[in-house]
């Protein structure tokens, strides 16, 4: 058996009891989350559908915070359990219970919260990326999911001194599926993500927003229009503009289509609740139940100074009108 090789990690670690602990810790460390994290990694290395680095820009400057929502409490709910499944499978150990942050040591800004590091049977460091999913997973790294829970656990790898890393995954579809993928520690990617880290921290210290990538990083980077300025355009732009306005007179005609034909059966309904045919419903047309609604208009007119206590400026977005 080959001796174990330890690998000196690029992090220090500072461990938290409890999941309040470590989220406090947490913000504290890194000024309200405003660090380079794990969570970052697929964006890094050009593989996350959700983030640009415009849009990852944007909320590190404005501190936005992401809210609680059901999607999270389900993976971490489910985290302990997909835990079990793994050290169950392996015989390995974890030495934290995910309340854990690294930060780097030459690179302060580059920080990381593994879910879990382990040791295996040979006494190797590794780290454990958990996943929850209603995605079917292949254990490749073709998988979309397994690249981008490979790019994090990689970025872990680097601080933690882990000379593996391994996915462990609970499909939670009806495939009900578990299954862990393993792979060894890759300097060159762990280098690469943490230069493409550093270019993106120095737009945030410089205050450069990155280039937009998508329509949405448009509308976030310039929520304003400069008045009376326009800019020429080649001919593939032309031409998207022509498609539209052929697509737009094409969705006329189906929308009228589809009003006629609305009509046609909110006719035939008349004043029952819906219509059949051979036992089976085929279209029904219910009245809503009363709903209460402020008369804003009443509101200001009766009670102006009531009015203007609790109205709010509300920055418009800006529209596409497309010129025919």
């Amino acid at each position: 058996m080959e001796a174990t090789v330890n690998i000196a990690p690029m992090g220090t670690a500072t461990c938290y009891e409890t999941r309040e602990d470590w989220l406090k810790g947490r913000k504290e460390s890194s000024s309200g989350f405003n660090a380079v994290t794990g969570s970052l990694a697929p964006m890094l290395g050009g593989v996350c559908p959700y983030n640009t680095w415009a849009s990852a820009y944007l909320d590190i400057v404005s501190n936005k915070q992401i809210a609680d929502n059901n999607a999270m409490r389900f993976g971490r709910y489910f985290e302990n359990g997909v835990v079990d499944y793994f050290l169950d499978e392996t015989g390995y150990e974890v030495t934290n219970e995910g309340h854990v942050l690294f930060t780097h040591n030459e690179k302060p800004f580059i920080k990381g919260s593994p879910d879990r590091i382990y040791v295996t049977t040979e006494g190797a460091i590794g780290v454990l990326e958990v996943k929850t999913t209603a995605m079917a997973v292949e254990p490749t790294l073709e998988n979309d999911l397994i690249r981008r829970a490979w790019l994090q656990a990689m970025f872990y790898a680097g601080l933690a001194g882990a000379s593996e890393v391994s996915i462990a995954y609970a499909t939670v579809n009806f495939q009900r599926d578990l299954g862990i993928v393993t792979f060894e520690r890759d300097d060159a990617v762990i280098e690469y993500l943490y230069s493409q880290a550093e270019k993106f921290w120095e737009h945030v210290t410089k205050g450069i927003p990155p280039e937009a990538e998508t329509a949405e990083d448009v509308l976030r980077l310039f929520p304003q229009h400069r008045d009376g300025e326009y800019r020429s355009v080649d001919q593939a732009v032309v031409d998207a503009w022509t498609e539209l306005n052929q697509v737009k007179q094409e969705e006329k005609a189906i929308t009228a289509k589809k009003k006629e034909l609305e009509d046609q059966l909110k006719f035939a309904i008349g004043e029952f609740e819906g219509i059949e045919y051979a036992g089976k419903v085929l279209a029904t047309l219910k009245a809503p139940k009363p709903s209460r609604r402020l008369d804003t208009k009443a509101l200001k007119s009766e009670r102006p100074d009531v009015f203007e206590q609790f109205a709010r400026e509300q920055a418009g977005s800006r529209r596409l009108l497309v010129k025919s």
